[in-house]
């Protein structure tokens, strides 16, 4: 423990507000009834049950303190599934081999906020403990798992960083994500197969974990220490290789393909054990887990490649093979040679030749030293070697560059060390001595924190305490370690010799401590040997090749081969870097060294700077002592139950050697005698003063005032002692102090609570007081006003009721006059008619009304001439603004145009304001039809003569053009005649008066400007958004005209605008054109686009092709307006109900060779319900991208009327709507009988059909409301003036939405046909169709279709009173028109109760 510690070292939970009920446990022999219990009985629930209370949880509590009753008390609870036991807050953890329901999610939160002791013991618990400790005395911690190889300490180290994570967020965060990934990374290229332990660490790491001000992991680092070469080159019986190489074995055999990798029998770095498996380990799935983690840490997939590449070459180098003194290359193994030069991207012959050799500067020249076999062979594993120690190098900086954070976010660590555990194998070399320095290092370091540091705390605080004797290991690191003299000072003097050699340097150290240093020892029958005595036994090292893994290098000819290969990837792992000195130092006023034998140099000859391999061992070692010294330690001891790895099996010999080893009977002695909670007096004071009443406060001074208290806290005086400068406590007596002073604290909080949320609910019960007197005022205001209202209304009503009948009065009255009036003229005319006879009474009549009409015309002539002598007032004209145009220079004249031009279009906004406008060309033939068009989202014609340079959204003040068409004449195709040049804009409510300025430009391309104009936003209006530019005309010779046109239109696309460009061609005389129907273009791809079929296409084909390895699927939904009636696709529903929809075939790679899925589509079975065919494309399975990936991805639709004869009419085309996943193609409407095809190309998101029906609902009509028409067929035109002795008697069927009626036969002989029938219908569409047909005896005749809009008549809200609809072909196989001519009809919509009006036949 730290000199200078301020604060409790344990924590407790917030939550406990009372000390835990004492609970009497049924204890094995020798136990004893505990005066505290460490589990609360809510805690005791459930975890009990997996970890049963079986002897002591905390060792310290033991009667008797012997090593057979702490080794039974550790069986007794491993035989119980129970392998966890504290000694205070040291954890003991015994490997139990198999797999515990101990590590679950549920048990990590069952240890969150509770202190150690609350709890069965575990390592959450030490993990929770160390995590408290640093958030509420804001210090670092180190956590120091430590044990035998096998013990378990990887394991551990994984479910505490699993317990963190989960610990400091309610989601797992993508670094907490990536620090769990870092395991599996480290333990592919650092882990093996070893006679303890299956998946043994071939190397030390020190995991630092970094945490933010709210205490959140933020970041990490990783120092590795020491890893295991020599393990590349040689394994042991029963052991393996790095795991990572069998992984690579076991890839797909395009991987192993790529790196040239053949069987794992055929290498020699792998089949010299014999062994090639782990149990219960699946290669083919780590490989993948693999890939995977190095993704997770953005390494890239050409790094990923490079790092297999230098892993495989590994291999390779390992099966070269040299023969005689001259090192020849032996031929069967040149093949090897060859690939591990190629994975490396280095000559062959000169990386042959630094194996062959080495090139060397001997005063002043160069000097060449060639190699026999042997030593060539050791060369190759020594570039082994090096690259594999090299990459493993990279790989730890790449995980530290994913996770690192600089020290300005993070604020503490918490450091979890994983290192070697004490190994003596049946040979120990030179990584194994480094390995038990290691571990004698880790041993001084508890040794000095738990007795050392402990008893002189004791002794300087003046406490009552018996000095205990425990075993000190500075004499075994003075041999190893200390300078001049010592195993690691020797050797790297040895070092420096040309012509030293391990036996020389076994002389050196026989000779400066046989028979003089207690902890070594010399044979004489083996003179590479020597043994020395560890803290854990005695062990015999073998001194073969240790200068030359001390000196671990090459020669300077082999490093520059490495660095002239073409592989970037290799250079950089080779290159020097400068490694930063100040990451992992502690602050100056914090700053504490950990006693050691001081920093050994390690130079080489010449004044090279580089250390030894032993020296930076020991420098990195050292720092790390020093690091840990800076922190709050807490201890995990490892346990290996067995050296047999089997669940189940405890050899108690083995156990024991171990518990002495760690010195666990000192520890415990020293834990149960001594007192770990301590606090300075001012403390102690504040923190436990309310559990004494106020009159017993002394405070004079701290320690007065920390005496003061301890009379009355009710404590035994040997469980507290008072000292110089702090207060000591035992565990448990700091528990039970806590509990009360928990207590006592949640009675305040509990009060402050209860005050803070009624002040809360008052002032929210003040303003909902105040809110509702508002409301009642206005409540009170509405009501009076709807009062008024209402009276208002009900004085009008009254008032017109009045008026009403007094006008019903008045005009009574009138009629009465009048009807009087007209009985006396009558009288009066009758007598006159006696009286001068009927003939002179009309003369009379006659005579009146001419005089009338002459006094009328004489008054109209003295009004005419009275106003034509009144002067007449001058009549002002309007001026109207025009736009100013610029003519160009030259001739007046018709303008032709150039053969290529570019026509741009500018605008320019207002500040803070933006209107997207968009330029298009389009093509029309001599009929009027539109052939082709260039636009934001068809930049270039099919023929290629119009191609739009971009879209521009915002306008700009500075260009004179924000779109520009490019135009080719000549590459025109003949059809075409005219070009419109037109403007939409595509923002919603946005109108030219928006824009402060609009122009466009006419240029020359192999010219200068050739007509630029001006127009004015203003003029155009603030109700049209589109206007029509001009038009290019072609006249005689050849020649194209341009004609300025500036009509404002509306329109959001072209598409809106083309039947009002259409219109101005017929304005402006260059083109005529016809009512009738226009025929269908071979393609269509302009999106927004409305296309409608004419009745002689019933059946449709929609394929879909594209080329790639992508699965695309072609799908078809089926909709009522805007409900989703039923599926097709290519999975399940491959047929919908009524038969009308069928798909065929579901490709998973597209072969570019056509339509690889299709839809057949008949029109005429699609059931009445449905109103709309949605066409839909997902990218199955997209995990990244999107139909970027997919080249040639097409969906083109056909006339399949004629099977034979397939017509292609429309094409859609995928390649470029980004990283969208799927794509509405198109929309096929019912309307009526007949159906439209709309061009959609709307990119989306879902790999289901299922996922894209919300986002088709936009695209689809509301459902209407239901419509009652009155249809009456009034007659034909053209259809029935046949032969009168024609016997056949037609008849017309109606469909309307779902209902359908057909009517009697319309009987035909010598007189005329009468027609006149009506009918009722209702549904919901906006068209109806007409069927008539010819009756015969035996059969019927098709004579033709009426197809009868609804819509204006839904629109305007009027009727169609006899208005002519031509009859066309059905398209139906075998039904042909008979008789070509029109229906008369009408149709009137029916209100609410409103009767249709049946009419009768008319008789002839």
């Amino acid at each position: 423990m730290a000199s200078s510690a301020k604060k409790k070292t344990t924590s407790k939970s917030k939550g406990d507000s009372s000390p835990a009920p004492k609970k009497k446990d049924a204890k094995p022999k020798g136990a004893k009834e505990e005066e505290e219990e460490n589990v609360t009985p809510e805690a005791d629930v459930g975890l009990r049950t997996l970890m049963p209370n079986v002897g002591y949880d905390d060792m310290t509590k033991m009667d008797d303190m012997t090593e057979e009753l702490l080794l039974t008390n550790i069986r007794d609870r491993y035989h119980a599934n129970v392998i966890y036991t504290y000694s205070t807050s040291i954890l003991c953890a015994v490997n139990p081999y198999k797999q515990m329901k101990i590590y679950e999610p549920n048990v990590i939160k069952k240890y969150v906020g509770h202190r150690i002791g609350v709890q069965p013991p575990h390592l959450y618990a030490i993990a929770e403990s160390a995590f408290t400790v640093m958030k509420d005395e804001l210090t670092n911690i180190s956590i120091l798992v430590s044990g035998e190889s096998g013990a378990g300490k990887t394991e551990g180290t994984k479910y505490v960083l699993r317990y963190l994570a989960a610990r400091t967020s309610t989601t797992v965060a993508k670094i907490e994500q990536m620090l769990l990934a870092t395991i599996p990374v480290l333990e592919s290229m650092g882990n093996a197969r070893t006679i303890r332990n299956h998946n043994s660490s071939r190397f030390g790491k020190y995991i630092k974990i970094q945490f933010d001000e709210q205490f959140n992991i933020c970041g990490s680092k990783i120092k590795h220490y020491l890893l295991e070469k020599s393990r590349l080159c040689f394994q042991a019986e029963g052991e393996r290789n790095f795991h990572v190489f069998y992984c690579m074995a076991a890839a797909p055999k395009e991987d192993k393909d790529r790196l040239f990798l053949d069987k794992k029998e055929t290498y020699r770095y792998l089949n010299q054990s014999g062994t090639y498996d782990v149990p219960g380990l699946d290669e083919a799935h780590e490989w993948e887990s693999l890939k995977k983690g190095l993704e997770l840490f953005e390494v890239t997939n050409e790094d990923m490649w490079e790092m297999f590449s230098v892993l495989a070459a590994v291999l390779q180098l390992g099966n070269v093979e040299f023969s005689g003194e001259k090192a020849t290359l032996v031929d069967k193994t040149s093949h090897y040679l060859e690939k591990a030069s190629t994975l490396l991207k280095l000559e062959r012959d000169s990386l042959l030749q630094g194996f062959r050799g080495k090139t060397m500067l001997v005063r002043g020249e160069t000097v060449t030293v060639e190699f026999n076999s042997g030593q060539a062979r050791d060369t190759a594993d020594a570039t082994a070697k090096a690259l594999y120690a090299k990459l493993f190098d990279w790989m730890v900086r790449k995980l530290n560059e994913a996770t690192f954070t600089t020290k300005y976010i993070a604020r503490h660590f918490m450091g979890l060390l994983d290192i070697f555990g004490f190994e003596d194998l049946k040979t120990n070399s030179f990584e194994q001595l480094l390995i038990n320095f290691a571990n004698e290092k880790l041993q001084q370091f508890f040794n000095h924190f738990i007795f050392k540091q402990e008893q002189e705390e004791y002794e300087r605080e003046g406490i009552n305490w018996s000095k205990i004797q425990f075993k000190d290991n500075q004499e075994c690191l003075d041999l190893i370690e200390k300078r001049p003299i010592s195993l690691l000072a020797l050797l790297d003097e040895e070092c420096k010799f040309p012509k030293a050699s391990d036996k020389t340097y076994v002389e050196k150290c026989t000779s400066n401590f046989a028979n003089k240093h207690p902890n070594y020892e010399a044979f004489r029958m083996k003179p590479l040997c020597f043994k020395v005595n560890h803290y854990a036994g005695e062990v015999t090292y073998d001194t073969t090749t240790w200068l030359d893994k001390n000196r671990d290098e090459l020669s300077q000819s082999l490093m520059d081969c490495i660095r002239s290969s073409k592989s970037h990837f290799v250079i950089d792992l080779f290159k020097e870097r400068v490694k930063k000195s100040t990451e992992d130092k502690p602050k100056k006023e914090e700053k504490v060294t950990f006693g050691g034998a001081g920093k050994g140099k390690g130079k080489r000859r010449g004044g090279d700077e580089k250390l030894t391999c032993g020296a930076q061992f020991k420098n990195s070692l050292q720092k790390l002592m020093d690091m840990m010294a800076n922190t709050r330690p807490y201890f995990v001891r490892c346990i290996k139950p067995n050296p047999r790895k089997k669940p189940d099996d405890f050899v108690e010999q083995d156990v024991m050697d171990q518990l002495r080893y760690a010195g666990m009977i000192e520890t415990i002695r020293i834990r149960r005698m001594g007192y770990p909670i301590r606090y300075i007096h001012k403390d102690f004071f504040w923190r436990y003063k309310c559990l004494v009443d106020v009159k017993h406060w002394n405070e004079t001074s701290h320690k007065a005032s920390a005496g003061s208290l301890l009379p009355h806290l009710g404590i035994h005086p040997d469980h507290i002692q008072l000292g110089n400068t702090k207060v000591f406590m035992k565990q448990e007596v700091s528990n039970n102090l806590d509990d009360r002073r928990i207590a006592k604290l949640m009675v305040v909080i509990i009060r402050i609570q209860a005050w803070y949320k009624m002040r809360v609910k008052r002032n929210e019960y003040l303003r909902q007081k105040e809110a509702a007197a508002v409301i009642d005022d206005i409540w009170r205001m509405k009501e009076r006003v709807d009062r008024l209202k209402r009276c208002q209304a009900a004085v009008l009503t009254m008032q017109c009721f009045w008026r009403v009948t007094k006008a019903k009065r008045a005009l009574t009255r009138r009629k009465a006059e009048e009807a009087e009036r007209r009985r006396k003229e009558e009288e009066e005319r009758q007598r006159r008619i006696k009286e001068i006879g009927e003939k002179a009474f009309r003369e009379e009549e006659a005579k009146k009304a001419q005089a009338m009409r002459e006094a009328a015309m004489n008054k109209q002539a003295e009004l005419n001439e009275k106003r034509s002598k009144q002067p007449k007032k001058p009549v002002e004209k309007k001026k109207v603004k025009k736009p100013k145009r610029r003519q160009p220079k030259g001739k007046e004249g018709p303008k032709f145009l150039p053969d290529k031009f570019s026509f741009g279009f500018g605008w320019s906004l207002p500040p803070l304001r933006h209107v997207d406008f968009d330029l298009c060309a389009m093509q029309f033939d001599e009929s009027g039809s539109l052939l082709d068009v260039s636009y934001y989202n068809q930049l270039k014609s099919l023929d290629g003569s119009m191609v739009h340079k971009g879209d521009d959204r915002k306008g700009d003040t500075e260009k004179r053009t924000n779109e520009e068409i490019t135009v080719v004449l000549s590459k025109m195709s003949p059809k075409v005649v005219a070009v419109a040049f037109a403007v939409t804009c595509y923002s919603d409510g946005y109108t030219w008066s928006y824009a402060k300025t609009a122009h466009y430009t006419i240029k020359d391309i192999n010219g200068g400007m050739f007509e630029q104009f001006d127009f004015d936003t203003q003029v155009l209006g603030k109700t049209h958004n589109a206007m029509l530019v001009g038009f290019a005309g072609k006249r005689e010779a050849e020649k194209w005209e341009f004609v300025k046109c500036g009509a404002p239109k509306n329109g959001k696309f072209f598409t809106n605008i083309v039947k009002s460009v259409q219109d101005e061609l017929d304005g402006e005389g260059a083109i005529n054109l016809p009512d009738e129907e226009r025929p269908l273009p071979e393609y269509k791809t302009i999106k927004g686009e409305e296309t409608p079929l004419p009745f002689s296409i019933n059946r449709l084909m929609v394929g879909l092709g594209w080329l790639g390895k992508e699965d695309l699927d072609l799908s078809c939904l089926c909709f009522r307006f805007n409900e989703l009636i039923e599926t097709i696709d290519p999975v399940v529903h491959r047929t919908s109900k009524d038969g009308s929809v069928v798909h065929s075939g579901d490709r998973k790679v597209g072969s570019g060779k056509g339509d690889d899925e299709r839809l057949y589509i008949d029109l005429k079975k699609v059931d009445n319900r449905i109103t709309t065919l949605m066409i839909l494309v997902n990218l199955f399975k997209c995990d990244t991208g999107g139909f970027n990936r997919v080249r040639n991805a097409y969906v083109r639709v056909l006339d399949d009327t004629n099977p034979k004869d397939r017509k292609n009419m429309f094409q859609f085309d995928l390649s470029e709507v980004g990283n969208r996943s799927a794509q509405i193609t198109c929309k096929i409407n019912r309307n009526g009988g007949k159906w439209d095809v709309t061009a959609m190309g709307e990119p989306s998101y879902g790999f289901y059909y299922e996922q894209m029906v919300p986002k088709m609902v936009p695209f689809l009509p509301v459902i209407p409301e239901v419509k009652r028409y009155q249809l009456t067929v009034h007659g034909e035109v053209g259809l029935c003036d046949l032969d009168a002795q024609d016997k056949n008697d037609p008849y017309w069927e109606a469909h309307f939405d779902q209902e359908s009626y057909k009517s009697a036969r319309i009987k035909r002989g010598n007189v005329k046909t009468v027609w006149e029938q009506s009918c009722e219908l209702t549904g919901q569409t906006d068209a109806m169709d007409i069927t008539v047909w010819n009756h015969s005896k035996l059969s019927k005749t098709f004579l033709g279709i009426a197809h009868v809009p609804l819509a204006p008549l839904i629109k305007q809200g009027k009727k169609i009173n006899k208005e002519n609809f031509p009859l066309q072909e059905r398209g139906k196989k075998g039904d042909k028109t008979q008789i070509s001519g029109s229906l008369t009809v009408s149709v009137i919509e029916l209100k609410e109760g409103e009767v249709a009006s049946k009419k009768k036949k008319k008789k002839a």
